[in-house]
């Protein structure tokens, strides 16, 4: 097989921490592959001196497959290579998994670091569930009987007569969340704190809002200036009064930077002059006309400043709200500690895990410095495929057993669809601006499409560039992004 240059370059770099950006239809699981073979050819390393996660027990299936066929077609070539032999042989016990497969094992085999039985078994969802119910019925019916102030007013801000459901489901929907960090709890507490301010101006409250103000800023400029290129291309005299639309948006702006509060006052003040009239003699194109006064009167009026007057509370109110929210929301933070800490007890008490716990677990595990170096040791390359996918523990959970230079990470954050199951996309692109800076890693872009004809291709790159910018997907949908047509080599 022919492979791209940078298709090369994935597969021969050594040395370095590597992130390969791979896009779809671009080989990657062909180059990983070639790698992870190549390093078992031509380095003598044993595949069990490799760590390979995948993100499903079918594609590490796949890997395995791919990876014993290609070192059957090399042993026919050279049948009395004893290294490939041995190693065609240990495939089926090497460590190819998903990385709740590797926990698993590393847990059964360490289990006396944590004390834990290692007999422990996963339980499935039904048994979750009523598990997670009755400690959060036990927490709820002391608290009731000790008639625990604090979670009193919880229960009177969010529950409604007779019915702690929906304040049950918030402490579900908390503790679940907060599993994706490598300390939960501290995570948590760490984001109440945020309510806990002085001055509102400095808070990331108001900088996130600030943020969304601008953004919807920035596309209303655009819908303006499409109207405007409307009216120029169709000598409309809609022109002038656009313009007026754009330099208000655009002072407006400008206060935004310097005064929220004046902001809120120019904006509810705000007037919309009127389109000149068209006279029935006029030689203009009337569905452009049609369609100018449709874009002013919904996108930039209606979907556009009107949406920009919504914000309309100002810094003191606010202010006041974070000091009434603060002590409710540590309240409930306590309540979550509470059931996170009692849950794990009635887990272990019936010596069953969940997801989550294997990876918390795990990384308990590793936080023991003998048992993170052995694996150290033992891992002489690491790989990890659709990296996109990771979150603060699993990638917690690779850095400690890392060495300096012997990671492979491959992902396309573009994919990246599993936030639901708790995925960090913005994992892999904080690690893609590092290792494009970082000399001592490289960020290697397979933009290349094999699978894809160049009409679909087009049509991708069209929309992508359009919604995809760093404000709204957190990356920018720019030359090293963009689907590359490629006859399919051969």
């Amino acid at each position: 097989m022919k492979w791209s240059i940078n298709q090369q370059d994935a597969i021969n770099t050594r040395g370095k921490n590597i992130l390969v950006s791979a896009a779809a239809g671009s080989g990657k699981t062909a180059v990983l592959t070639q790698r992870i073979v190549d390093i078992i050819i031509k380095e003598k390393i044993s595949i069990d001196s490799m760590l390979i996660l995948t993100f499903t027990k079918a594609a590490a299936n796949e890997m395995k497959s791919r990876i014993q066929s290609r070192l059957y077609k090399y042993l026919q070539e050279n049948s009395k290579d004893i290294h490939i032999k041995n190693q065609i042989g240990l495939i089926g016990q090497a460590n190819i998994s998903t990385m709740h497969a590797f926990c698993v094992g590393l847990l059964r085999e360490n289990f006396e670091v944590l004390d834990i039985d290692p007999n422990f078994t996963l339980g499935n969802n039904s048994v979750i569930s009523i598990l997670k119910d009755e400690t959060i019925q036990e927490i709820f019916e002391e608290k009731y009987e000790s008639q625990d102030e604090v979670f009193l007013n919880l229960v009177n801000i969010y529950s409604k007569r007779n019915d702690d459901s929906y304040l049950i489901n918030i402490v579900y929907q908390i503790y679940t969340f907060i599993q994706s960090k490598k300390e939960p709890i501290k995570w948590l507490y760490e984001q109440a704190e945020k309510y806990n301010i002085k001055n509102i101006n400095d808070s990331e409250y108001m900088s996130v809002m600030k943020k969304d103000i601008r953004l919807n800023i920035e596309s209303l400029k655009s819908i303006i200036q499409n109207a405007i290129d409307l009216c120029k291309n169709a000598n409309l005299k809609y022109e002038e009064t656009l313009i007026q639309d754009m330099e208000n948006l655009i002072y407006l702006e400008q206060i935004l930077q310097k005064d929220y509060d004046l902001f809120i006052k120019e904006v509810s003040q705000l007037k919309y002059p009127k389109l000149k009239s068209i006279r029935k003699n006029e030689d203009v194109d009337m569905s452009v006309v049609e369609k100018v006064k449709n874009i002013r009167d919904y996108h930039i009026k209606k979907y556009g400043f009107e949406e920009l007057k919504k914000h309309n509370i100002t810094t003191s109110i606010y202010a006041k709200q974070m000091k009434d929210y603060y002590p409710v929301i540590l309240s409930l933070c306590k309540l979550v500690e509470e059931f996170a800490s009692r849950y794990m007890v009635a887990k272990l008490e019936k010596n069953i895990f969940d997801f989550n716990d294997l990876e918390h677990q795990t990384l308990k595990i590793l936080n023991d410095e003998d048992c993170a170096n052995k694996l150290k040791q033992k891992y002489k390359y690491i790989f990890y495929d659709e990296y996109q996918d990771s979150n603060e523990v699993q990638d917690t959970i690779i850095q400690k057993i890392a060495s300096k230079d012997n990671l492979f990470f491959v992902g396309d954050v573009k994919q990246s669809i599993y936030r639901f199951r708790l995925a960090e996309p913005q994992i892999f692109i904080d690690k893609y601006e590092l290792y494009k800076a970082d000399e001592n890693s490289k960020k290697i872009d397979l933009s290349e499409n094999f699978r894809s004809s160049s009409r679909v291709i087009d049509f991708c790159n069209m929309i992508f560039e359009k919604i995809m910018t760093k404000d709204v997907a957190g990356i920018e949908y720019d030359d090293s992004a963009r689907l590359k047509y490629q006859q399919k080599k051969i």
